[in-house]
């Protein structure tokens, strides 16, 4: 069964869109749990500028994803924002990167920072930046890379490294596509040394698959105008690349959406550019095989925007172009939320021992959830006792209790009983966006005297 739950507390993904009505994903069989995506459209009080090829990270440690930089217009931009899961906040740190596009960022879970690369000239070594929630840093690693523009770069969380990949270094006639691999360790930039690798190439997605330890890298051009777009999948695992040969692919793009639905288990993809036109389609990767997501309607076609993960389980995807074929093209600025489907739960009875006219207090039913996410206060419960009397939950007389591992609840309810005999006790279950599980039912012997006897 699939919980619901309502805008504070749901699993979600907030894209900022220029579009329309909600979408509705439908994920296929996959090797994670499996539901529906829902678009709803946020509307909060303040938005940055409409833009496309900003930087995004989540930063886990505060609850904020943190959005710098990115062209409006013909501009380019070096404010920083946050998102709190419901609005937006502009920060006025003291000290920040010059106005860029085009470049990396992800969040250093183990420093608690988010980590910039890309604001050098093209002919230096490529500046490293950390923010730290107050304020942006310039870094003097010993090593850098060189300076490079829509390259990809995501967290290794297993390893506590950042791993950059490819990129165009270089302008002009000169600018080319490069296919080195880099990683960051907090300190200093070091060059990996790989014997198979992707193709050069710029403008591709990479995401970090937490559950698996890999870092996911698709498609992308083999040339700076775009030109070359491919469809291949790799993951690399700290060592070296491996390409994959998945039955189903989605279709030649660069610049997608992409990120890492932790409570699924599953990449994500929306949107992106192929030769001719902007996508709006969207893709699941499961580490095996690649399923495209049924889509009911669309928010329409997007490209050159950033999806990150965020606070409540959210994924934002801000800016971007937007415009499908036959459209004009515009720069998106408007906030949507991508519902995630949430993970199944199962309930079970703990048969109760009373005596008569004595308050029993006890645990009388269990909750499952795969989710590991999940807390005690997404639950509600309904209880009748059978002689008549009845119990909310959470309430007076009942509480949900954490059992002490990911995704295990108890409920603890009091009741008296009047009269001996054998009562069946009626549970039944919801989450807070209104989901009633199917009942459960629980057998309470109530005795009279000591029940030590």
């Amino acid at each position: 069964m699939r919980r619901m739950l309502p805008p504070s507390r749901r699993a979600l993904a907030a894209f900022s869109v220029l579009g329309s009505a909600g979408l509705s994903l439908l994920l296929p069989t996959l090797g994670a749990g499996a539901g529906s995506y829902d678009w709803t459209q946020a509307s909060p009080s303040q938005s940055p500028a409409p833009r496309y090829a900003a930087g995004t990270a989540y930063d886990s440690g505060r609850g904020m994803t943190v959005l710098f930089g990115g062209i409006s217009g013909t501009s380019a931009l070096n404010d920083t924002w946050e998102w709190d899961g419901a609005r937006w906040i502009q920060r006025t740190p003291g000290i920040y990167p010059p106005a860029m596009a085009q470049f990396v960022m992800a969040y250093d879970a183990v420093h608690r920072v988010t980590v910039l690369f890309g604001a050098g000239s093209n002919t230096n070594p490529g500046e490293t930046w950390e923010w730290d929630g107050s304020n942006w840093t310039h870094l003097s690693p010993a090593t850098s890379p060189p300076m490079r523009m829509d390259g990809a770069m995501v967290y290794d969380a297993n390893r506590d490294r950042m791993v950059l990949f490819g990129g165009v270094v270089g302008s002009g006639l000169t600018a080319s596509p490069v296919a080195d691999t880099w990683e960051w360790n907090g300190t200093t930039w070091n060059q990996m040394t790989v014997t198979v690798s992707p193709q050069a190439r710029s403008n591709h997605m990479m995401s970090f698959d937490a559950a698996r330890a890999r870092v996911v890298l698709f498609g992308g051009n083999t040339q700076p105008d775009g030109v070359g777009v491919l469809s291949d999948t790799w993951e690399w695992d700290g060592a070296n690349w491996t390409q994959l040969t998945p039955a189903l692919s989605p279709s030649a793009r660069r610049n997608a959406a992409i990120d890492y639905d932790s409570t699924q288990g599953l990449t994500l993809l929306f949107g992106g550019a192929d030769p001719t036109a902007l996508l709006g389609d969207a893709w699941a990767w499961d580490g095996t095989n690649w399923a495209a997501l049924s889509t009911a309607s669309t928010p329409g076609c997007r490209f050159r925007g950033s999806l990150a993960f965020t606070s409540l389980r959210q994924n934002l995807l801000v800016g971007g172009w937007a415009g499908c074929p036959g459209t004009a093209e515009v720069l998106a600025a408007d906030t949507w939320h991508l519902n995630q489907p949430d993970a199944v739960y199962q309930t079970s009875g703990i048969a109760i021992t009373a005596r008569k006219n004595v308050a029993f207090n006890g645990a009388i039913g269990a909750i499952a959830d795969s989710d590991p996410l999940a807390t005690a206060g997404d639950y509600s419960a309904s209880i009748t006792w059978g002689d008549g009397g009845t119990t909310n939950c959470p309430g007076p007389g009942c509480t949900l209790v954490a059992d002490g591992s990911p995704g295990a609840f108890s409920i603890h309810a009091a009741h008296t009983w009047a009269r001996q005999g054998t009562y069946t006790v009626k549970v039944s279950t919801a989450d807070l966006g209104g989901y009633v599980a199917a009942p459960f039912t629980v057998r309470a012997n109530v005795r009279a005297g000591d029940l030590s006897k």
